[in-house]
């Protein structure tokens, strides 16, 4: 007996292994398309999604429970970009000023000035540990150098509790006189800023770019995470906002000069409505064309001989002759007959009669039945056939014939 041989891939296996395939697939396009948007936030850097202390993740929830709506703004796919009552600006330490001056809404914009080099916190992700205040050139070259070249950022010593006054053009600002002590307080100057808001010592902490609505807060650690634990601190900065907005409408967090930005992506559009109908629907003919492929409807054709053989394939052969001979119409008295002696045989005719006796007969038991027309008129039709047409009236007329004498199909 001949050994069966082993099988290495069951029907089972290879359609599991299709299955886990095909969802693999579809899971690493959704993923590629939404990665932008999974990326982890807790990354401890200074931008409104981040949590920890130099970050802006605060301010933002702080004004949302004040009432105010707030958008984190990625970008691109971001609706209404230029239609915030405030566009924040958080750019990093080594960004390209460029950028900085090309996000440009229509109404204003605060710049929020970087401030400290930090290390990651080895035992919280999202905290991080402060090292030293940037170099005010680094910043100045790296933000505000395509805004105005003749910027200059100073740095107080030590920590020491700050004094805000308003100048005349910010009156409608509603800030404390004092907040919780800074640490190396940033302040802004320059030929090109007008001062809004000073320290004691008269240098602004937030300053308008002459001429435009562009703002910048010098200072971060009036708006992060690390100034909100101060009270008075926290009103400043919802204060210094409030006093910037133009409307009531949505204050956005820009966050794309902080690598969260969305680009174009003809992926994630087939994920997104109105084309997540088209795509899904897509995805179910896959799966029923799968299925077909796999299973079969139905129990299987047997195939068809080549030659077909018997009595079916024989009438069906010499039906199609004679319809391509176009000798049909002249079948139609034979038809007229053969309708005849089915009759006879079923009323009980003598069979030793001729034709035109047997007409005879079934004529006579028409009329005693009342049923119309007589077998010999039609017999006589019949023979005058010359077209398919005049076939089937003929057929027609017979058949109806044979019922009104017989009663019977």
């Amino acid at each position: 007996m001949t050994p069966r041989a082993p099988v290495w891939l069951s029907p089972a296996v290879a359609i599991s292994l299709v299955l886990v395939s095909a969802f693999s697939l579809l899971s690493f396009l959704v993923l590629s398309a939404y990665a932008p948007e999974l990326r982890s936030s807790s990354d401890g850097g200074a931008h409104a999604l981040s949590t920890s202390a130099i970050g802006f993740a605060g301010i933002v929830r702080l004004l949302g429970s004040d009432g105010v709506p707030v958008v984190v703004d990625r970008g691109f796919l971001s609706r209404d970009r230029n239609g915030g009552s405030l566009m924040v600006l958080t750019p990093v330490a080594f960004a390209d000023p460029d950028d900085v001056a090309a996000i440009a809404p229509a109404g204003p914009r605060l710049i929020v000035l970087p401030k400290w080099v930090v290390e990651r916190d080895p035992f919280a992700r999202a905290w991080v540990r402060k090292i030293e205040p940037l170099n005010t050139g680094l910043i100045v070259n790296s933000t505000l150098k395509s805004l105005s070249s003749a910027t200059k950022l100073s740095q107080g010593e030590g920590t020491a509790p700050v004094a805000l006054h308003k100048t005349q053009a910010a009156s409608n600002f509603d800030i404390p006189p004092r907040i919780a002590a800074v640490d190396s307080l940033q302040t802004i100057s320059g030929k090109d800023w007008l001062p809004l808001v000073v320290d004691a010592h008269g240098n602004a902490v937030l300053a308008r770019l002459r001429g435009t609505r562009t703002y910048v807060l010098a200072d971060p650690d009036l708006m992060n995470t690390h100034g909100l634990f101060d009270l008075a601190t926290a009103r400043a900065a919802i204060g210094i906002l409030q006093g910037l907005r133009a409307g009531d409408s949505a204050v956005r967090f820009d966050v794309t000069l902080n690598g969260f930005g969305r680009s174009p992506s003809l992926l994630r559009q087939a994920f997104a409505p109105p084309f997540l109908g088209a795509t899904l629907c897509a995805v179910v003919a896959a799966v029923l064309m799968a299925f077909h492929a796999i299973a079969r409807f139905g129990a299987p054709l047997r195939a068809a001989p080549a030659f077909a053989a018997g009595k079916q394939a024989l009438v069906d052969n010499a039906a199609q002759l004679i319809k391509m001979l176009g000798r049909e119409p002249r079948m139609t008295l034979r038809y007229a007959y053969t309708t005849r002696n089915m009759v006879a045989r079923a009323v009980g005719a003598p069979k030793d009669l001729s034709g035109d006796e047997l007409n005879a007969l079934l004529d006579r038991l028409t009329r005693a039945g009342g049923s119309a027309p007589v077998l010999q008129e039609l017999c006589d039709e019949a023979a005058r056939a010359e077209t398919r047409t005049d076939m089937m009236g003929i057929a027609a007329k017979l058949y109806r014939w044979r019922r009104g004498l017989i009663h019977g199909r």
